[in-house]
């Protein structure tokens, strides 16, 4: 092998054992506009339990790496300002192995409760819970509401690990082609 080949594949190497997926755990709750439509659950965990309607979705499923852990917790998307009414409503628990996720929607009537967290309704994919699980896994939930009219009027956003490398490999074939050109 030639020698500079090694550092760019070095970088490749880094690059993909940094995108590696660490242990995670994704629930993705998505809010249809129309209110007869069901609401979409997307998520990572095979064998999950999942329910939709057009005002509920919840997931559910056995996690035996987590038994002794424990998790409860309620986070609120409020119209307006963190005062506003509740339209949305995130639970979440975890005990005795079992992982439990609920997104409720009613934004005509409000959602009664005091909720621990508080996140103003944006109409954009918002992160609404991220905790780590013990030393074994993170969970991650994002939620969108029905705030934004027109459907998906945002192109997503890359992450991190994706720009990185892409601009190695756009930086490794500009430097190949640089060294053809001063060769030649």
């Amino acid at each position: 092998m030639r020698p500079r080949l090694l550092l760019p594949l070095a970088v490749m190497a880094l690059t993909l054992a940094w995108v590696s997926s660490a242990s995670a755990i994704s629930i993705s709750f998505i809010e249809p506009i129309s209110p007869t439509a069901n609401i979409t659950v997307t998520t990572d965990l095979v064998g999950a339990t999942i329910l939709t309607s057009p005002e509920l979705a919840s997931v559910s499923i056995a996690v035996p790496a987590l038994v002794g852990l424990s998790l409860s917790t309620a986070i609120a998307l409020r119209e307006g300002s963190l005062t506003g009414p509740i339209s949305d409503l995130l639970t979440v628990s975890l005990a005795s192995g079992i992982l439990s996720a609920s997104f409720q929607s009613d934004a005509e009537a409000g959602l009664p409760g005091t909720p621990l967290v508080n996140l103003v309704e944006t109409g954009l994919p918002q992160v609404a819970l991220s905790v780590q699980l013990g030393t074994l896994a993170s969970l991650n939930i994002t939620t969108q509401s029905d705030l934004a009219e027109g459907g998906d009027n945002l192109a997503p956003v890359p992450e991190p690990a994706t720009l990185l490398l892409f601009g190695s490999s756009l930086l490794g074939m500009g430097g190949a082609a640089w060294r053809r050109y001063r060769h030649t």
